[in-house]
């Protein structure tokens, strides 16, 4: 998949599933995404229904090449924390996202 494609992706088409190890299914809005330094960074809402908080997470894709892409989530502690904090800071002000 082109990282241009993610970048500029159409927002009525933001629903994801993606796959933890065990293969467990979870369902995502995409609220952003961005390329910093050859890697696709993802802001995204976990779809819970009627949940009064939604859980926003951010993940760096590991693998590009791989038949799906893969993709870790950045936590506090992963190194790529701060870039990708800085890269959706925008975007989590532009959604009401408290962070």
């Amino acid at each position: 998949m082109n990282f241009d494609d993610l970048e500029n992706f159409d927002a009525e088409d933001s629903a994801i599933s993606m796959f933890d190890d065990e293969g467990n299914e979870s369902a995502y809005h995409m609220l952003a995404a961005k390329n910093s330094d050859g890697f696709l960074y993802m802001l995204a809402e976990a779809d819970e229904g009627e949940a009064e908080v939604a859980e926003v997470l951010i993940f760096k894709c590991a693998d590009s090449e791989a038949e799906e892409m893969v993709f870790e989530l950045v936590d506090e502690e992963h190194e790529s924390f701060e870039t990708a904090f800085s890269l959706f800071k925008e975007d989590m002000e532009k959604h009401g996202i408290e962070y």
